[in-house]
């Protein structure tokens, strides 16, 4: 697998473009979404991973990670 982590992006010209602000690691794999709560970063984990294989072991938890 790669490497799980969380890319925060910004861009100065409408996201024609962007560059790398921050870079994160997941504390689990497949991180999905992300939101902003007054200055804080969370994501969201939902372990999709375990969706998509179905060797996987399914999961009902997910994590919320605050960068």
């Amino acid at each position: 697998m790669g490497i799980d982590r969380t890319v925060e992006l910004i861009s100065n010209d409408d996201w024609k473009s962007a560059t790398i602000k921050s870079v994160t690691n997941s504390k689990l794999p497949f991180p999905t979404s992300a939101t902003v709560v007054d200055n804080d970063i969370y994501v969201l984990n939902a372990q999709l991973g375990s969706l998509f294989s179905p060797t996987a072991e399914k999961v009902s938890n997910y994590l919320l990670q605050k960068l």
